[in-house]
């Protein structure tokens, strides 16, 4: 019964009927309390699918509030030091940093990541989001404490907190904790996640189809190709498009979002190096009785997949890591 539950949210996302998707989501919730008791640690893993269908509707707060029932549930069954603390310590993190971009509950705020060394860091202290900070250092001392230490596991905590500091602009603690994780997964012979520049946060453009006011039945999906580089500090520089079968201003509305994202930067023997030729491509809504709809062919292209980003030249042979959930 679950697993169509599990079938029933997906299908419910995919057609935007979030409210019947997150009633779905608390129904399979109440069913799994039901068997297994309220405070039994068989809701673990229920519980973080709960808390990560949240943080893909942008609903920070509530994905917080599930994380913390999961460490409570956790501080009466389990040791202080058990491995299981692990994901929804990391999971508070990843909430702030993402509220930080998208907005409280998925307002949206227009922030960047992109500013200049000069600018003023995302997080500041005293304020509540330090906490994200904080709950990585826990997961990566819960780590430690366990003799020896899951290698691969302290690595991506440690590549969590380097992306907390790279969007803080505290730089040197996100180089830091950058060529640490490399070491780490030097150790475990699976340095890849680090090969390629990688995605932190994204808002699609107006013209995105995540975005877009125009009714799919009267439009056509197009692809908008955008080239860019990913400096050692994150930042995107020299966007420049080679599309010419999609209207001009749609073209800039897609280059102004890139431009305003954050990405990691490359590891390359634990050091962050520059990436050129990043290709990111994003699908957008044209209306059909656009000429520019059409096709060399006169057809209505076909849908594609995206938005996607290509992994650069030198990194051709490292599957790029799944953008962030479409903005709602």
């Amino acid at each position: 019964m679950l697993s169509s539950s599990a079938s029933l949210i997906d299908a419910y996302e995919a057609s935007g009927r979030y409210p019947e998707a997150e009633k779905e989501s608390l129904y399979a919730m109440r069913v799994e309390e039901a068997a297994y008791g309220r405070s039994s640690i068989k809701l673990l893993d229920r519980l973080d699918k709960l808390a990560r269908w949240y943080e893909a509707a942008r609903r920070y707060t509530s994905e917080r509030n599930v994380y913390e029932r999961a460490l409570g549930i956790l501080a009466k069954s389990a040791p202080e030091n058990d491995l299981r603390r692990v994901p929804p310590l990391r999971g508070i993190a990843r909430s702030f940093r993402l509220e930080s971009f998208y907005g409280v509950e998925g307002a949206d705020t227009g922030a960047t990541f992109n500013s200049g060394n000069a600018g003023a860091p995302v997080f500041s202290d005293g304020t509540q989001q330090r906490r994200g900070e904080s709950s990585l250092n826990t997961a990566l001392g819960i780590i430690d404490a366990n003799q020896p230490p899951n290698q691969q596991l302290r690595a991506e905590v440690l590549i969590d907190l380097g992306d907390w500091f790279l969007v803080s602009n505290a730089m040197r603690r996100a180089f830091e904790c950058y060529a640490d994780a490399w070491k780490s997964l030097v150790a475990v012979s699976n340095t890849r996640i680090l090969e390629s520049p990688r995605i932190l946060a994204y808002r699609p453009s107006i013209s995105s189809v995540d975005r877009s006011q125009l009714d799919p039945a009267e439009a056509v999906i197009k692809t908008v190709k955008l080239q860019f580089k990913v400096d050692r500090d994150g930042r995107i520089d020299e966007v420049t498009s080679p599309t010419t079968d999609v209207p001009e201003n749609i073209v800039r509305n897609s280059a102004a979002s890139m431009k305003r994202s954050r990405y990691a930067p490359r590891i390359e023997n634990g050091l962050a190096v520059p990436t050129d030729n990043v290709v990111f491509i994003e699908r957008v809504l044209i209306k059909v009785s656009s000429p520019d709809t059409e096709t060399p062919s006169g057809k209505a292209e076909e849908k594609v997949p995206g938005p996607t980003t290509e992994a650069p030249k030198e990194a051709e042979k490292v599957p790029e890591p799944s953008p962030p959930p479409p903005s709602r």
